[in-house]
């Protein structure tokens, strides 16, 4: 089975997932994804965050570590985005995000970010 994750219009990944059969009522919340990289500690990692994701486009998930709880998002370029997220003005001027209150409130050093 293949996957296809699109983006404002444009298609931008192609996953093919093994052993999945939709058949046996799988969902996609379901479906494991691992991750191609992993920085354990989004406040210590941040350069290196920036570094290895310039002019890369790709999905991320922020994992709130002491909730368990995560957040997906997806971009076509993953530097600029995570500038916005470090930003703690623009954090601070869209109060509605729900990832936006969730930096402000545990900080960084809460978070681990995977990408996808």
């Amino acid at each position: 089975m293949y996957i296809v994750i699109c983006f404002r219009g444009h298609c931008l990944f192609l996953f093919q997932l093994n052993n999945i059969n939709m058949n046996n009522n799988n969902t996609l919340s379901q479906i494991k994804l691992k991750p191609v990289v992993t920085y354990t500690n989004a406040y210590l990692d941040k350069f290196k965050i920036y570094e290895e994701n310039i002019k890369k486009a790709g999905i991320y998930r922020w994992n709130i570590l002491i909730t368990g709880k995560s957040y997906v998002g997806s971009s076509i370029n993953l530097n600029h985005r995570f500038y916005d997220y470090y930003s703690t003005i623009l954090l601070k001027k869209h109060k509605t995000s729900v990832i936006y209150k969730s930096l402000l409130k545990y900080g960084y050093s809460k978070f681990s970010l995977n990408i996808l």
